[in-house]
């Protein structure tokens, strides 16, 4: 049972953490291309 529980939280926190980093990725390139704007 330990391990059944256990497999979905392991699960679950590689997904919140890939969906971390796509924010984080995807505000930085909202941030490069409003420094791209500014340039020209």
């Amino acid at each position: 049972a330990r391990g059944k529980m256990g497999t979905p939280t392991y699960r679950n926190l590689l997904y919140n953490k890939d969906f971390y980093t796509a924010s984080i990725f995807k505000k930085n390139l909202t941030l490069m291309q409003e420094v791209n704007q500014k340039k020209f």
